[in-house]
């Protein structure tokens, strides 16, 4: 699939990277030179980890250390989220930089499970969504690895996928799709905590 625009966390990313600004001002020298010595081995990380799991070599173009706000300002951990661009498609890998590893999660395939699960469902139906979204991405930036994965997605193992997360979904039927067939058992329950919204109407003629 030929992947265009931006990755789903780049305006998330881009906000709290200014508050990030803010609360290292109130660290040690100590602290920000681990900080900056995990930031960098993330990034390297992040390069290894997307070669490894795609085959592609893809630009860091921005990271920024994940950490909680506490007490006395912001508490750096040693897990980054490294944003990264390929071919035009901008993505976000969230990866440990306390040492050397490429066990991360991304979103790269984010596109490509909107899609295939949209046509999934478009199958059971018998009908054409025209929305949908199953992105998964949340407001504060201490959730944001929720929406992504460590799992290949090869087109078909949802179960494997789901194992890690479940699907935040809404989806849009503008042409009155009967959506009485999701309450039969036909609909592909792919987590235990999954939250599903369908709308389904027709606009009446003139």
């Amino acid at each position: 699939m030929k992947r265009n625009g931006k990755g789903n966390l780049s305006v998330i990313l881009s906000a709290l990277m200014a508050l990030s600004v803010i609360f290292t001002g109130c660290m040690s020298a100590e602290q920000r030179d681990e900080m900056e010595k995990n930031l960098e081995q993330a990034k390297s990380n992040a390069s290894k980890y997307i070669e490894e799991k795609y085959g592609i070599e893809a630009d860091v173009t921005e990271a920024e250390i994940d950490g909680s706000s506490g007490l006395f300002g912001f508490e750096p951990n040693s897990y980054a989220y490294v944003s990264m661009r390929y071919d035009g498609w901008e993505f976000t890998v969230y990866i440990d930089g306390a040492s050397e590893n490429t066990d991360g999660k991304d979103d790269y395939q984010a596109e490509d499970i909107r899609v295939a699960w949209t046509d999934e469902l478009d199958k059971i139906t018998g009908g054409k969504a025209s929305f949908s979204d199953v992105s998964n991405v949340y407001i504060t930036k201490k959730e944001c690895y929720k929406c992504l994965y460590n799992t290949y997605f090869d087109g078909g193992n949802w179960e494997e996928l789901a194992e890690e997360n479940a699907f935040d979904a809404f989806v849009l039927y503008d042409d009155g799709t009967d959506l009485k067939v999701l309450e039969g058992g036909e609909f592909p329950a792919y987590g235990k905590t999954s939250a599903y919204t369908f709308i389904s109407y027709s606009t009446p003629e003139p």
